[in-house]
């Protein structure tokens, strides 16, 4: 169900909408290595910030994948 849009421009969207939460997920890395080094306050413990940013890592490495899949359908 395309709707008014081409395969092209459906494509496109997608890639926009990837891009948008790649930007967002490596700022909230950012976010956490700030937290883990001191530079934000932060109540959280060591051990749950290290796992948020292994939590982080893994989404960035899966938006990469689908990522290089729309690259190459296009």
């Amino acid at each position: 169900m395309l709707g008014n849009l081409n395969e092209a421009a459906i494509k496109l969207r997608a890639m926009d909408k990837l891009n948008a939460k790649m930007f967002f997920a490596n700022k909230k890395l950012e976010e956490l290595y700030l937290i883990k080094d001191g530079v934000i306050p932060s109540k959280l413990d060591d051990e749950l910030i290290q796992v948020s940013i292994e939590s982080q890592c893994n989404e960035i490495d899966t938006l990469e994948y689908i990522r290089r899949i729309l690259d190459e359908n296009k």
